[in-house]
């Protein structure tokens, strides 16, 4: 899909992200000529590309705005590839000073989940609605879709998220608290959920 056409979902995801600690700390960093805002976005329609490449892309269904990004277990070459260009894209995105504090937070998450995920689960990095569109069901009926399909497959799921209220929704999928941890750059708790296959 181009831009274009993913733009809507890339500025829903912004709306309904901006407050999130993680993607406030990369705003205030970001660098782009015309401002923050169009760096995010800009961050968002790279992340949007990126699963259409190498994870999962879902966009909400029917007229409503927004998108779910998933990231699958891939072999070492397609890794490595993924990790190329994604700092190209996060260079041209938001900057240096973006990048690498993406990188300083995306790390210590790294690091901080490891013993409590496995090799083959399939990771839900991005899940947002336009704040118009929320409420109504449609954030289940943007990931459900992808929760079987990891069923079907035989793949647990996880998340991690800095924010409390959305423990509710996703434990009404099935997903568990695994680990809570301070991520240090932005000085903020956030949570580890999982999903077993099957639930």
């Amino acid at each position: 899909m181009t831009d274009d056409s993913l733009r809507p979902a890339a500025e829903a995801l912004y709306l309904a992200l901006k407050d999130d600690p993680f993607y406030a700390a990369l705003e205030a960093v970001a660098d782009h000529p015309d401002g923050p805002r169009e760096a995010m976005l800009r961050y968002y329609l790279a992340s949007m590309a990126e699963a259409e490449r190498f994870g999962l892309l879902s966009l909400a269904p029917g007229k409503a705005r927004g998108a779910a990004i998933w990231w699958l277990p891939q072999p070492p070459a397609i890794r490595h590839e993924k990790a190329v260009a994604q700092q190209a894209a996060l260079q041209a995105a938001i900057g240096s000073r973006g990048r690498a504090l993406y990188n300083r937070i995306c790390a210590f998450m790294s690091d901080a989940g490891a013993d409590l995920t496995a090799q083959g689960d399939w990771y839900l990095s991005i899940l947002g609605l336009h704040p118009d569109d929320q409420g109504q069901g449609l954030g289940r009926a943007l990931i459900e879709p992808m929760i079987a399909r990891a069923d079907a497959e035989g793949a647990a799921t996880y998340l991690e998220t800095f924010v409390p209220r959305n423990h509710a929704f996703y434990r009404r999928l099935g997903y568990r608290e695994a680990g809570a941890f301070t991520e240090p750059e932005t000085d903020s708790r956030y949570s580890l959920m999982r999903r077993p296959a099957g639930g």
